[in-house]
C-alpha cells in the first residue's frame, strides 16, 4: 500500500513532543497527540520531513524520531519535498503565512493547530483561498474526531433524550485563543447543522493596542454564549472539570473529564426528576485516536480507497472558519459592552495578537 508523504512544520510540544502532563492526566483517547507521533502511528502516512527555526530542536527530533530530512525554512521544504499532507504546529502569529504558502505550493491537505489566525482580515483571505482551491483542512480541536464524543453525539442526534436545548462547556478559567477554540468547536460539533444567530462574551485581562479593536493579550473568558437559530444555547463558563453537559428535553448527558466517560440521566415519568441511576459508557483505553484521528480524515479525502476501516467520515471544514469567527465575535462583544454580535457584523478591524509574556498563543 502506497503511503501519503507527510511533513511537519513546528517541532515543539504539539509538533513533536507531547507534554508529560497530557500523558499523565489525559484519557487514552488523546494519544498520540503530537503531530509527529500521530503521523508515524498512522498506517496511511509516511513522515518524510520536519521543519523548525530552532536548529537544536530539529536535531533532537532527527535523533529521536530518525527523520532524515530536516529544514529550517518551510518554503524550502515545500519546494523540495512536495508533501501530500502538511501539518502546522507553530505559534499562531506565523500560521496564516504558512497556510497561504502551503496552499500556493499545491498541497491539498493541511492539519493545523489552533487558533486558525489572529485577525479578521487574515480569516477573510484564508477562507477565500481554501474555498477557491478546494483544500482539505483539519484542526487542533480534535474532540470531534474521538469515538466517545461521536457516540455521545449520535445519542443526541437520535433524540434518545429529547431535543437538545443547551450545551455547557466547563473547561476552567482559561484564555480565549489558547484554550477556547476547543470550547467553541465542541459546541459547534454537538449543535451540528444549527446556524449561529449571535454570540456574546465577558472577558478579563483585555489589553488594548493603539487601536481599540487591536488586543495584545490573550484574554481570559469569564463567560460566553452562542445562540442558535432554534433557540439552543451554547454556554462557556470558567468552572473547572473539563466536562461537556448537554441538557435535553427528556434528560441530561455529561461527557466527563475530557472524554473519560459519558453518563446519561433521563427524566422519570414525572418529567421533573432525573432517574436515580445513570447510563454510563467509558472511553476505549486500548485505542489510538488523538491527532491521528484527524489526520485519517485528510487521508480519506485524498484517497478514500486506501482507508478500509469501515468508519463513516463526514468531512467539512466550515466549523474551523466559523469557530474562528466566533472567537472574534466574543472579542467584539466584550469591547462593545457585552452586546450580542451577529457573525455578519464582526468588524474587519478585530485583531487579537494573543500574547502572554513573551509568547504568542
Amino acid at each position: 500500500m502506497s503511503k501519503l508523504k507527510s511533513a511537519v512544520v513546528g517541532c515543539g510540544r504539539m509538533g513533536a513532543f507531547t507534554s508529560e502532563s497530557v500523558k499523565k492526566y489525559s484519557p487514552r483517547c488523546w494519544l498520540p497527540l503530537s503531530h509527529i507521533e500521530a503521523l508515524i502511528k498512522c498506517q496511511y502516512t509516511s513522515l518524510e520531513s520536519v521543519c523548525d527555526i530552532n536548529e537544536d530542536l530539529l536535531n533532537e527530533v532527527k535523533s529521536h524520531y530518525k527523520v532524515n530530512n530536516i529544514f529550517k525554512d518551510y518554503k524550502k521544504l515545500l519546494e523540495a519535498k512536495k508533501p501530500d499532507i502538511l501539518t502546522i504546529a507553530t505559534r499562531t502569529i506565523d500560521r496564516s503565512s504558512i497556510i497561504k504558502d502551503t496552499i500556493n505550493a499545491g498541497v491539498k491537505a493541511i492539519h493545523t493547530e489552533k487558533p486558525f489566525c489572529n485577525s479578521m482580515s487574515e480569516l477573510t483571505e484564508l477562507s477565500k483561498l481554501i474555498n477557491d482551491n478546494k483544500i482539505f483542512i483539519t484542526y487542533g480541536t480534535i474532540r470531534r474526531y474521538f469515538e466517545i464524543y461521536t457516540k455521545a453525539k449520535k445519542i443526541i442526534d437520535n433524540g434518545d433524550i429529547g431535543d437538545l436545548q443547551e450545551i455547557e462547556i466547563n473547561f476552567g478559567s482559561t484564555q480565549l485563543f489558547w484554550s477556547h477554540p476547543h470550547s467553541v468547536d465542541t459546541i459547534l460539533f454537538f449543535a451540528d447543522s444549527r446556524k449561529v444567530v449571535s454570540v456574546e462574551a465577558s472577558l478579563n485581562n483585555v489589553v488594548h493596542g493603539e487601536e481599540n479593536d487591536l488586543i495584545i493579550s490573550d484574554p481570559n473568558v469569564d463567560e460566553a454564549k452562542i445562540i442558535f437559530d432554534d433557540g439552543c444555547v451554547g454556554r462557556i463558563t470558567s468552572r473547572p472539570g473539563m466536562d461537556v453537559t448537554l441538557y435535553c428535553s427528556k434528560g441530561r448527558m455529561v461527557v466527563e473529564g475530557d472524554g473519560r466517560k459519558v453518563s446519561i440521566r433521563k427524566l422519570d415519568d414525572s418529567m421533573a426528576y432525573f432517574e436515580n441511576s445513570d447510563q454510563v459508557f467509558l472511553s476505549d483505553e486500548d485505542k489510538d485516536e488523538g491527532t491521528m484521528s484527524a489526520i485519517e480524515h485528510l487521508v480519506y479525502k485524498l484517497n478514500p480507497k486506501i482507508v478500509r476501516d469501515g468508519k463513516v467520515r463526514n468531512y467539512d471544514n466550515k466549523h474551523i472558519l466559523i469557530g474562528q469567527l466566533i472567537l472574534f465575535g466574543f472579542v467584539q462583544s466584550h469591547i462593545d459592552g457585552g452586546m450580542p454580535i451577529s457573525l455578519n457584523d464582526i468588524r474587519a478591524s478585530i485583531n487579537v495578537l494573543a500574547k502572554t509574556g513573551e509568547f504568542f498563543a
